[in-house]
């Protein structure tokens, strides 16, 4: 595979809007669990509490996804820190991180979908 050289800067800022947006999900995700907890209270029945539970496991599959992503940009981050270190030019074949890129599209799609199937949930549930 030919690797490209990339700009650490462009990588390093690309690292913090991913954290950024890591950081909204988790406190998305905290408002969603806390709506789940107002469907128990106000409709506790048989049936709408298979669906929390099974919303609660999506959700805690949510967070325990975020926290893999950011150990991985936390991770790239410390590569960066130690190319910079050694004495590199601010560009440096440290490859541009496409997989990464892909998981975070990937981890936003999904999110995306659970939350509007969340939200249709919730109509039926309240």
């Amino acid at each position: 595979m030919n690797e490209q050289t990339v700009d650490m800067q462009d990588l390093h800022a690309e690292h913090l809007s991913w954290k950024k947006d890591l950081e909204f999900y988790l406190d998305d995700l905290a408002v969603l669990t806390h709506r789940l907890e107002d469907v128990v209270t106000k409709n506790g029945n048989g049936e709408i509490m298979r669906w929390v539970e099974h919303y609660q496991n999506q959700f805690i599959r949510q967070q325990e996804v975020n926290d893999e992503i950011r150990h991985q940009i936390n991770v790239h981050e410390d590569l960066l820190v130690s190319i910079a270190k050694k004495g590199a030019e601010a560009k440096s074949s440290v490859g541009d991180h496409r997989h990464m890129r892909a998981t975070m599209d990937t981890y936003k799609s999904m999110y995306h979908d659970l939350k509007t199937e969340f939200m249709v949930f919730l109509t039926k549930a309240l």
